[in-house]
């Protein structure tokens, strides 16, 4: 059996960002042949994006959504990302969150029910900027942005 292609849905197309991501999706799932990771950057926020039309391109084994909220404020606006036809796609689709529309704040709170590791976040950029919702119990080991 030959090795797993993830099509990542997340919210950045391109830097650090996604580098972060195939290397911690790589390393928690051993060996990938192919981590393709798509988001946001810079497309029309008015009219979405069609998910069924990435899988005809990048022919997924699984597809890993991150979820819709957007946090960040700048550069772009604060708001959702429109993953249309999720519902006719061939490939599994696993969830990050349980609910895919949750913000920012019902996330940590998702992490801190769970005591989740965040130094193997790829979103800890984002959730660093909300350290202070953390439990003080929470036992979280930060990575240095690199």
């Amino acid at each position: 059996m030959g090795a797993m292609r993830i099509l990542y849905l997340g919210y950045y197309d391109a830097g650090c960002a996604s580098l972060t991501t195939k290397y911690y999706l790589r390393k928690a799932l051993g060996k990938i042949d192919k981590v393709i990771c798509y988001g946001p950057e810079g497309f029309n926020w008015g009219h979405g994006i069609d998910v069924t039309k990435l899988e005809k391109i990048y022919k997924p084994d699984v597809v890993l959504l991150q979820g819709r909220y957007v946090a960040f404020k700048w550069p772009r606006p604060r708001g959702r990302v429109d993953w249309k036809n999720l519902n006719k796609l061939k490939a599994p689709v696993a969830y990050m969150f349980d609910e895919i529309n949750a913000d920012l704040k019902q996330r940590i709170g998702w992490v801190n029910a769970n005591h989740i590791d965040m130094s193997l976040w790829v979103t800890h950029r984002c959730m660093l900027q909300q350290r202070s919702r953390f439990f003080k119990d929470h036992k979280t080991r930060w990575l240095p942005w690199s």
